[in-house]
């Protein structure tokens, strides 16, 4: 659930990013990529990284 509400907030904010004109719609998407897969894919590489040690 947690994800979800993190999810619709982020669309929320970059939304109103974009009506106030300071981020263009390929902005808010490279910005929705870094947030919501780049993290996550260094954040569990971290993790597997630390288990095997």
């Amino acid at each position: 659930m947690g994800a979800k509400w993190g999810r619709q907030l982020l669309k929320e904010v970059l939304e109103q990013a974009i009506a106030d004109s300071d981020i263009t719609v390929a902005q808010a998407e490279a910005i929705a990529v870094a947030i919501l897969r780049e993290n996550a894919l260094v954040l569990y590489q971290s993790a597997s990284s630390i288990s095997k040690s």
